[in-house]
C-alpha cells in the first residue's frame, strides 16, 4: 500500500476546504507559491 505525501501547501488547501472555505484573497510569490500550486482542483477560488 502507497501512501499519498503530501506538500504543505496541498495540506494547507485540504484544510481551508474542511473548514467550508470556499475562496482566498491574496498575491501570489514565493512565499506562498505552495499554496497556489495546491489550489487547482480543490473548489477553492482566489481572489487577487
Amino acid at each position: 500500500m502507497q501512501s499519498k505525501t503530501l506538500t504543505g501547501g496541498q495540506a494547507l488547501v485540504r484544510l481551508l476546504a474542511n473548514y467550508g472555505v470556499d475562496t482566498v484573497f491574496g498575491i501570489p510569490g514565493v512565499h506562498t507559491l505552495e499554496l497556489y500550486r495546491g489550489l487547482p482542483g480543490s473548489g477553492i477560488r482566489h481572489v487577487l
